[in-house]
């Protein structure tokens, strides 16, 4: 609300326009009858010029409240909007809560039935979503053919779709990725309107673990 507060103490009406207001409102008073300036006839005239100013400045307040609050440039906060989902070995899905570490699963190359950890996002009010890892790959997985489908380190997917992150490395196949941060971005018509990280690491038993934190 700063950028508001600023606002409202920069509004003010330019000496040309009072001195116009006041010039019309004293033209009135003497045209119906020079009769001077009594106590009723201030009263009178502060309540127009309070009235006239009134008309011009509130449009300009809302106006003010309105941009600082809402638009392209302002990112809402990310628990409200993303919900994630990820899997347990046996297929049950988990809901992941903010700010709390979830299990993943382990993962070796030779006896995981999936390619990589499923994962699925949905975003309140968004038409579109962005991934982006800095260790490890994204790919797609999903009948009728089960066929692998690389993504790399960067995909843009629609809220609700399933996608798989792999630890597994693009440029060594053999190696496979100890951590991660998964970035997620949420967008409506092409404008950012949130963001939140989820870090992934692996314990010493081959174990992964992720927590869904904000993006700083």
């Amino acid at each position: 609300m700063k950028p508001y507060s600023r606002g409202m103490k920069e509004i003010t009406a330019p000496p040309e326009l009072t001195d116009r207001i006041i010039s019309n409102v004293l033209r009135e008073k003497g045209q119906s009858g020079r009769t001077g300036f009594h106590w009723r006839g201030r009263f009178r005239l502060r309540i127009a010029l309070a009235g006239s100013l009134t008309l011009i400045i509130l449009p300009i307040i809302l106006l003010l409240y309105r941009d600082t609050s809402t638009g392209p440039g302002k990112l809402q906060v990310w628990r409200d909007i993303f919900a994630v989902t990820v899997y347990a070995a046996d297929g049950a899905p988990q809901q992941v809560k903010p700010e709390i570490a979830f299990p993943i699963g382990n993962y070796r190359v030779t006896n995981s039935r999936a390619p990589g950890f499923p994962i699925l996002i949905t975003a309140e009010g968004a038409d579109e979503i962005k991934l982006m890892t800095t260790q490890g790959s994204f790919l797609r997985w999903n009948p009728p053919d089960y066929k692998v489908y690389p993504l790399g380190t960067e995909a843009d997917l629609e809220p609700g779709e399933i996608i798989y992150w792999s630890p597994m490395l693009e440029d060594k196949l053999q190696s496979a990725a100890s951590q991660s941060e998964l970035t997620l971005i949420a967008y409506h018509n092409h404008n950012v309107i949130s963001k939140s990280l989820i870090l992934i690491r692996e314990d010493n038993q081959g174990v992964f673990a992720g927590e869904w934190i904000e993006a700083e």
